[in-house]
């Protein structure tokens, strides 16, 4: 069935209705383009992984109609789509039911092609690799997103790193296109896997595509810096050692943090320093600069591994952006340190060994530079992708 939305009222229509609507938009030169990613929307805003996926439909995707499938395995008893807006639907099948993969195929075979956001949107609810990427008629584009079977180590997930080691092979021998977030996910899939025929294309992440730096906020007037913490607290965050680092240090600093479940870190934390000595909440992402706009320092602490390596966090973006300086147990994160990043490390930030306001200012702007840098390797790479695309127009 095909759900139309109208306001906050839901009513259900047939499913040629979203057949129907392809093959209308692609009269009217709007071709449709299979997403493997839920749709975003204001519920799940806040992921990073969303708004990759967000980021990648403004910027290469816009000119064609967007259907995101979602394999929700035995739990979709039938196949239902939805109709979210003008450019989008929503589609949840069962990948295991061959009736319903039919349909799904039949919907992609229409298109310029499937976009599959991870390795984890290739694989089936049993861990599986999807059929749907294996078919040569469309351009398939994996956009790698991390480090997946490391993450499922780092996670302890271990029953899912074999599984996920079997998919991420399976995405690179048969995409035609591979999306990296950094130069460095590229040296780690080569290395890893060997030569390939699919082209590589690098896009950074920024987010919602507000790419232009701002100027570093000044000190408080107290004179003493603040630092942030925006993100989640996955165990590559390193959240532990940040913890001690606020114990030890938090007469020397106001700290606050920004985290989906702020309850839940307060009474982790609660046996560590009086809770109203530090803020601890959680905003909206467009609220972040309001937040960002009263502090100096961003903390960020990856360990030197694989996860880390090629990662392009969004916070440490949403730090350069807006003028505040990093504060890094390790700088090797993507291509930033070779790009001329500049932060403190975390050794002298704990010692309270800090740059004076004109030199942290100094640090700032240069790191905008970094980020121009980086905004014109987004452009390059959202122009060469949407190039490949359009050749694929039907």
């Amino acid at each position: 069935m095909f759900r139309k939305k109208i306001g906050y009222v839901t009513r259900w229509v047939p499913f040629r209705s979203l057949q129907r609507r392809i093959v209308e938009n692609g009269r009217d030169n709007k071709p449709s383009i299979a997403v493997l990613a839920p749709m975003f929307d204001r519920r799940n805003e806040r992921d990073g992984y969303i708004q990759r996926v967000k980021s990648i439909d403004q910027n290469v995707l816009s000119g064609f109609y967007r259907i995101h499938l979602v394999d929700k395995g035995a739990k979709a008893k039938r196949l239902y789509a939805f109709d979210v807006d003008e450019g989008h639907a929503e589609v949840f099948f069962n990948g295991f039911d061959p009736a319903q993969r039919e349909k799904v195929q039949a919907m992609i075979d229409q298109g310029a092609g499937l976009y599959a956001h991870s390795l984890f949107q290739l694989m089936n609810p049993k861990g599986e690799p999807s059929p749907l990427f294996a078919n040569a008629g469309v351009l398939k584009i994996w956009d790698v997103h991390g480090a997946g079977p490391e993450e499922c180590l780092l996670s302890g997930q271990e029953e899912k790193y074999a599984p996920a080691q079997r998919a991420e092979a399976y995405a690179y021998a048969h995409a035609d296109v591979i999306v990296t977030l950094n130069q460095t996910m590229k040296a780690h899939l080569q290395t890893k896997h060997g030569p390939t025929g699919a082209r590589f294309v690098c896009i950074p992440y920024f987010g919602s595509g507000e790419w232009e730096g701002r100027q570093a906020p000044p000190a408080e007037a107290e004179g003493k810096p603040a630092a942030v913490y925006a993100g989640g607290v996955q165990p590559w965050q390193n959240m532990e050692k940040i913890r001690d680092l606020v114990k030890k240090t938090r007469s020397l600093y106001a700290y606050r943090f920004f985290v989906p479940d702020p309850k839940q870190l307060r009474k982790q934390w609660a046996a560590y320093f009086p809770a109203e000595e530090i803020q601890i909440g959680s905003i909206p992402p467009h609220r972040m600069r309001e937040a960002y706009d009263r502090c100096q320092y961003g903390l960020l602490f990856r360990e030197d591994i694989a996860v880390n390596n090629v990662a392009c966090p969004a916070k440490l973006i949403e730090y350069m952006q807006n003028g505040v300086v990093p504060v890094l147990l390790s700088d090797r994160i993507g291509d930033f340190a070779a790009l001329g990043m500049r932060y403190v490390a975390y050794e002298d930030f704990a010692q309270g060994r800090i740059p004076a306001e004109e030199e942290r200012a100094r640090m700032a702007e240069d790191n905008r530079q970094v980020l121009k840098r980086l905004e014109q390797d987004t452009k390059a790479g959202c122009g060469e992708l949407g190039r490949m695309l359009e050749t694929k127009r039907k």
